[in-house]
């Protein structure tokens, strides 16, 4: 049974990364709003430029519910701006995972 991957989808490289996890099996939904997390077992988020992509996570109100995601077992994963929102420039504190988790 293929998992569900979300692709935060406010700016960068989203199209990308949602066509490789499609290639590789995976249910993938462009995320931009809270609602769209729902039933995904994780978040890739792309590359950009970060502080952009900080302020429209906190315009659309999605810091706490990606945290909430990850919280309940979902994966995430930064590519890029991503990683640098996920891992250091955001307020995230995440433990990294491993893609092969959702699959």
């Amino acid at each position: 049974m293929a998992g569900r991957a979300g692709v935060l989808a406010l700016q960068g490289a989203f199209r990308e990364h949602c066509r490789a996890l499609r290639d590789v099996g995976l249910d993938t939904v462009e995320v931009r709003v809270p609602a769209d997390l729902d039933g995904l077992d994780g978040l890739v988020i792309p590359g950009g430029e970060s502080t952009t992509m900080s302020k429209l996570m906190e315009a659309y109100g999605l810091e706490e519910p990606i945290l909430n995601l990850h919280r309940r077992g979902g994966a995430l994963f930064g590519t890029g701006a991503g990683d640098v929102a996920v891992f250091d420039g955001g307020n995230f504190d995440v433990e990294i995972d491993s893609i092969e988790q959702w699959s």
